[in-house]
């Protein structure tokens, strides 16, 4: 059966978003020398200011959708916010109120 196939996950790991050492160093790899230093630190302080609910994939599909300039990306204040709205069709609220156990509804 396929359940007992060798390769199949049975555990689940949770990865919550990153801190901000890991979000800079994540975004510094991302964007490499194409943004400056000053405007990768504040993205992150920015999306951590935001409390806003993210995974990694969530920044780096935001960035990549805006990779013909990232220090205009990196530098908008709430452009990540806003991408996520866009994106998932969520309301501001569901992204900044949410508690460890809910689930995001959409809308």
């Amino acid at each position: 059966p396929a359940m007992l196939r060798p390769g199949r996950i049975d555990m689940k790991l949770h990865m919550g978003p990153l801190n901000n050492n890991l979000l800079n160093e994540f975004v510094k790899r991302l964007v490499g020398d194409l943004a400056p230093e000053s405007a990768i630190s504040e993205f992150v302080q920015g999306v951590e200011d935001s409390k806003v609910i993210y995974t990694p994939a969530q920044i780096q599909g935001y960035l990549l959708d805006n990779r013909e300039d990232f220090g205009k990306a990196l530098s908008q204040k709430d452009g990540f916010k806003n991408y996520l709205v866009n994106q998932n069709k969520f309301t501001v609220d569901h992204l900044t109120s949410l508690e460890d156990d809910d689930s995001i509804e959409e809308i």
